[in-house]
């Protein structure tokens, strides 16, 4: 099945409000605990990550597979330099919490990219417009 460039953003906001709605309902049920500020930096930069992902990925021509080999390699550089920064931050900043924040902003993060990564499969195999 292929997909146009509309139907990858529409199907990745999808993915991470699902996903996002189902971290904030553990949060909420205190199954998962984190500070609010962290909270909220979790909920701001997830979604930030993976919207500008999809755009470094989309933007342009990508006719040729080398094409979108190399927007692919950029998008991967990119969000995991960018998760690297955010858990040095909170290292930083919030030291005390490093351990359950980075164990759930890596875990949401892995399941976004595999989501992600099915998508832009799927982007990829597409008849180039």
């Amino acid at each position: 099945m292929t997909m146009k460039k509309s139907s990858f953003f529409v199907s990745l906001i999808a993915a991470i409000s699902i996903v996002l709605s189902i971290f904030g309902l553990l949060h909420y049920l205190k199954v998962l605990q984190l500070p609010m500020n962290l909270f909220l930096v979790f909920f701001l930069l997830i979604p930030f990550l993976f919207l500008v992902g999809g755009v470094i990925v989309t933007v342009g021509n990508y006719r040729t597979p080398d094409a979108f080999a190399q927007r692919f390699l950029l998008l991967t550089t990119f969000q995991f330099i960018a998760v690297l920064s955010i858990l040095m931050a909170v290292w930083y900043k919030a030291f005390e919490h490093l351990k359950s924040f980075g164990f759930q902003f890596i875990s949401v993060f892995l399941v976004l990219m595999l989501i992600q990564s099915v998508l832009l499969i799927r982007l990829g195999s597409a008849p180039k417009q």
